[in-house]
């Protein structure tokens, strides 16, 4: 004689909140993974607008080569800024220049270095050296241990010269992970200071971290702004930036 297995309502609540408590409780250790000699492509399109105003429209291409030795815990990314737009009409500030930095494994950025360029802008890229080394190696440092969904980590970034300072800090949350895909829900905040003007912004949006690459795919954000100019006079505006990145052996 064979009994049949009994389902209580109880039972089924118990399991499904171990299903849950077990679920809920994965951890993902997130790394960079650079291989010597790929390649990194990274396309990045952005605007801001006040009104109906159209006040800018950028798009900027971004190559990076990967160069490590076996026994080096860092590896070197060498960047150009291959193409660079405001509205349709090219920008040649970085024409021939050449970005460098170390990286470590869990993104700590060090040794930022930039060469070559067109004597004329020179001094004006000398000018904006640190907001470069932002903007060209802008990928977060992860924290050191494993994260939970729902968990979070911050990265800052700040800069300055005489008579202008600032400054910008992004949270990223672990949203969801479904098979190598990483989902964060990203909020930024950004402040710039300076005699003649000043401004603040924040957007949101999500950022997309391929596990098995060891790279992001991809993030999007919208938002807006305020911006103090001399005499007082404040205006607002809306922005959005869309970043995809690629990469081959």
């Amino acid at each position: 004689m064979h009994c049949k297995p009994k389902f209580t309502l109880g039972g089924i609540v118990v399991v499904l909140l171990m299903a849950s408590s077990v679920a809920g409780d994965d951890q993902y250790k997130f790394l960079y993974k650079f291989s010597s000699g790929s390649t990194i492509h990274e396309m990045e399109q952005s605007r801001q607008e006040s009104g109906a105003i159209l006040i800018s429209r950028f798009e900027k291409t971004v190559e990076f080569i990967v160069t490590r030795t076996p026994a080096s815990p860092t590896s070197t990314l060498t960047a150009r800024i291959t193409s660079l737009s405001n509205k349709g009409r090219r920008i040649n500030y970085y024409d021939n220049v050449t970005f460098k930095a170390t990286i470590s494994d869990t993104g700590e950025i060090n040794n930022y270095s930039f060469s070559g360029g067109r004597p004329e802008y020179h001094a004006l890229i000398m000018a904006a050296g640190p907001a470069n080394r932002s903007n060209i190696f802008w990928m977060p440092r992860f924290p050191d241990t494993a994260m939970k969904i729902g968990d979070t980590f911050t990265h800052t970034a700040s800069f300055g010269n005489p008579g202008m300072s600032a400054g910008g800090r992004t949270v990223y949350e672990l949203a969801e992970v479904e098979g190598d895909k990483a989902r964060f829900r990203v909020r930024q905040e950004g402040s710039v200071a300076s005699a003649s003007v000043g401004g603040s912004s924040t957007s949101q949006g999500q950022a997309v971290f391929d596990m098995k690459k060891g790279m992001w795919e991809s993030m999007n954000l919208n938002g807006e702004g305020t911006a103090t100019m001399a005499g007082g006079l404040i205006s607002t505006y809306t922005m959005s930036s869309q970043k995809t990145i690629s990469q081959r052996p």
